[in-house]
């Protein structure tokens, strides 16, 4: 049992660490997993499909068509949007809340939204949070401590 429970703790804080590594680090706003990005949602653009707080999963090797959720990166950050039209290499697409459209280049998207997850963004942007880092840190190292000291 104990074993099990070191091994999920230490399993969380790979997790806590590898998410601030990508949003600190290498400052950008997605999780990557090999092909696979994790986006998590900090706007309303694409309600009510997307809400803010959701997360979305990104296949970047998924060929996209029309109607289509894709991610892009504009001004360095990700964007999340449904293609209207394909003409050639320019693309258009839309934000669902507004009805906003714009024309972007194919190489400017950088993968297909695969899955939607509800409020799965909320717990990554507590994640990330440094206070949270340093208080699951505190939590760590004090129950490695207590569980050292019990075997001395």
């Amino acid at each position: 049992m104990k074993k099990v429970l070191n091994v999920l703790i230490c399993l969380v804080i790979f997790i806590i660490g590898y998410f601030c590594f990508f949003k600190y680090i290498m400052k950008v706003d997605y999780v990557s997993f090999g092909p696979y990005k994790f986006l998590a949602i900090s706007s309303e653009s694409m309600r009510p499909e997307i809400l803010k707080g959701d997360a979305v999963i990104i296949n970047e090797k998924k060929g996209f068509e029309k109607g289509d959720l894709v991610s892009f990166t504009l001004s360095g950050s990700e964007n999340i949007r449904q293609i209207t039209r394909i003409d050639g290499n320019q693309i258009t697409v839309k934000e669902t809340y507004l009805g906003n459209e714009q024309t972007i280049e194919a190489h400017r998207i950088t993968g297909t939204v695969i899955q939607i997850l509800p409020k799965i963004g909320n717990v990554f942007f507590q994640l990330t949070e440094p206070w949270t880092f340093v208080m699951v840190s505190i939590f760590v190292l004090s129950y490695f401590a207590f569980v050292y000291n019990k075997r001395v």
